[in-house]
């Protein structure tokens, strides 16, 4: 019987051998084909529909930064519901975020965070980096590559306020400074370094100068003050004989003067030609002003100005609380507290007029800052967070001719509700405002970097992966750049070129809007995506189609790494004639920094099911990756039964 029908089966597959293979192919191609990592979650009662000649293009190529406020069907076509460590530069492409970090100096273990940054800007260009942490300040010493200690107290992890003044008689730089528990200070910034081992009991310290040192004075080195009486350029006598020994390569400084009886603040401000002071315990609501054009000279009574010249202060009671921050911006001093925001304008007279920028009834919701370091000045305005969780930016609108509170947080409203601003600093930077935050009220440090677009005024997705407490922009001699101090040790980093957070990998990640491509009712199916842009060799990008609610109804994952030539469109720049770069390149572009143009499209073993909405996804993970996205697009139709069935309910 077997022999029988093995024969027979030969003969029949003899004779009808071509419609037998026709047959097996339409089976074969009848199953649908995944890409690796792909899931569906569907019943077997539910079929694909047909590739109709009518799908059309959808491509996305702008985009429009991180939008969380809205549902992820209604934000804008360029927008990202969540993401981390991608930017939409000038909303012409999205990339991995272009910057990282490394450390300054030699790093340390020590778990004491830094508390405070400041930058001392000397009136002859020379910049001094100061930084707090524990009972520490410190100055770098660029000469050793070290931080040197500049003074000790026994106020442990005090936040101090700084201000440059040097505008005085005597022709000197000057720094003050203060952490509203200490006493009021000032330094020089002028420092040397040993170029010999100073010898417990000398009395003569050998530096490389002692070009910006007094003729006589206090020096501190190695976590001492001492008394000097001479100085030549390479030598410095001392008035007795060391008590410690110290390393040739030390740094050694003017030492800090203090003034016991000026108010105890730690926000301070150069302006008007006066020092400004506030955050003192003992009148948490007073803003003092030192003598105009004396710095030093203050009065500890709280009254309204009323001279031209007179040391002074301001004793603010309206609104309750204390003084939260103070800037300086279009020539008028603004006042912040929780509830109040301040404008100080001088006259010609140099007497002042405090007007509340918005009037305080007691009804209305706040509109003051949180912290110190939540106010500062960007390109465009001044930023600030309220304590109702608003990010603020007051600045002048169009045909208004006087500041206005505009809120810019709108777009990412609901994740910033769940923020922690306790320990918030901001900066602004090239065309970047910076906020360090606590993500959420359970993290106990900051670990998150808001990170808003000034030019295109819109938020970027968050920087993941920076533990930041306060920043700082610093001139090496080289040019200025951010760096910004730990949240979690007493290290500052410098913020550097390329996504390598200190030898660390960067994970990076966009994803887009949920398109329903204008049916939210309808089923549709996708049958192909387009995708182009640039990456290097040693960046592997992963791409996800998520189809319907995380990818609930089918999921599709795919990885490109940039030596996949068969996608890349490299050559060499042509340059028939010999032309100037300028003629042939576009300096600062993807091109020049070695990034390799792709193309490709997903449509090969591709079948999809049908669907309500879809997402794309685009992640890195790794040192140093580099990639962008200039352009992506779904080729979409309206699938042939518009209604999933299994959705059908009855009224009852």
């Amino acid at each position: 019987m077997t022999i029988i029908i093995h024969i027979n089966m030969k003969k029949l597959f003899k004779k009808h051998k071509l419609i037998i293979i026709i047959a097996l192919a339409v089976i074969i191609m009848s199953i649908p084909l995944f890409f690796t990592g792909s899931k569906a979650n569907v019943g077997a009662d539910e079929m694909l529909g047909a590739n109709y000649e009518d799908a059309k293009w959808v491509v996305m190529n702008k985009f429009t930064g991180w939008e969380t406020d809205s549902d992820a069907t209604k934000i804008a076509d360029g927008s990202s519901p969540n993401g981390q460590n991608v930017i939409i530069n000038n909303g012409d492409r999205l990339s991995i975020r272009d910057f990282g970090y490394e450390i300054l100096g030699t790093a340390t273990t020590t778990d004491d965070a830094i508390t405070s940054l400041h930058t001392f800007r000397r009136r002859d260009g020379e910049n001094v980096l100061m930084r707090s942490y524990s009972t520490y300040l410190q100055y770098y010493n660029e000469t050793g590559d070290i931080w040197e200690s500049l003074r000790t107290t026994s106020t442990d992890e005090a936040i101090y306020g700084y201000t440059d003044y040097n505008i005085n008689t005597d022709l000197q730089s000057y720094v003050y400074f203060g952490n509203a528990a200490d006493n009021f200070a000032r330094w020089t910034g002028a420092y040397s370094t040993l170029n010999q081992v100073a010898a417990l009991g000398t009395s003569t310290l050998h530096v490389v100068t002692t070009e910006d040192m007094w003729a006589t004075g206090t020096i501190h080195f190695c976590d001492v003050d001492m008394v000097y009486t001479g100085t030549t350029t390479s030598t410095i006598t001392l008035e007795s004989l060391t008590t410690v020994a110290c390393a040739s390569g030390r740094g050694v400084t003017q030492g800090v003067e203090e003034y016991p009886s000026n108010p105890k603040g730690n926000i301070y401000l150069n302006s008007f030609n006066r020092l400004w002071i506030a955050g003192t315990t003992s009148t948490p609501q007073a803003v003092f002003a030192s003598e105009r054009g004396d710095p030093e000279t203050f009065i500890n009574e709280a009254y309204t100005l009323d001279t031209a010249s007179d040391a002074c202060a301001f004793n603010l009671g309206e609104g309750g609380g204390g003084v939260t921050g103070m800037v300086m911006d279009e020539g008028a001093l603004y006042i912040f507290k929780k509830a109040i925001v301040y404008k100080v304008a001088e006259n010609s007279e140099f007497l002042y007029n405090i007007q509340p920028l918005k009037p305080f009834d007691g009804r209305s919701q706040t509109t003051g800052s949180v912290t110190p370091r939540s106010v500062f000045v960007g390109n465009n305005g001044i930023y600030y967070i309220t304590p109702d969780k608003n990010i603020m930016s007051l600045q002048r609108v169009t045909d208004v001719d006087y500041p206005q509170l505009v809120p810019i947080s709108h777009s990412i409203q609901e994740t910033v509700d769940d923020i922690n601003f306790d320990a918030v600093s901001g900066i602004s930077f090239g065309s970047y405002s910076f906020f360090t935050v606590k993500s959420d009220s359970d993290v106990s440090v900051n670990d998150s970097i808001l990170l808003f677009n000034e030019e295109l005024q819109v938020w970027e997705t968050p920087i993941i992966g920076w533990s930041a407490s306060d920043f700082v922009v610093y001139d090496d001699g080289d040019s200025e750049e951010l760096y910004f101090g730990s949240a979690q040790t007493a290290n500052v980093y410098k913020v550097t070129d390329g996504a390598l957070d200190n030898e660390l990998d960067v994970l990076a990640s966009w994803r887009t809007k949920q398109f329903n491509f204008g049916m939210p009712q309808g089923l549709k199916e996708v049958t192909d995506l387009y995708i182009e842009g640039y990456i290097t060799d040693n960046t592997k990008l992963e791409i996800s189609l998520l189809l319907d609610e995380e990818g609930y109804t089918q999921l599709f994952t795919t990885e490109f790494t940039g030596i996949e030539t068969d996608y890349l469109y490299n050559a060499t720049p042509y340059n028939a004639f010999g032309l100037h770069p300028f003629g042939y390149m576009r300096f600062g572009s993807s091109d020049e920094i070695g990034m390799k143009k792709f193309r490709f499209y997903l449509s090969k073993d591709f079948r999809a099911l049908p669907f309500y909405n879809a997402q794309l996804e685009f992640l890195s993970d790794g040192e140093n990756q580099s990639w962008e996205i200039t352009n992506y697009g779904f080729k979409v139709r309206e699938y042939s039964q518009p209604e999933k069935r299994s959705l059908y309910r009855s009224f009852k």
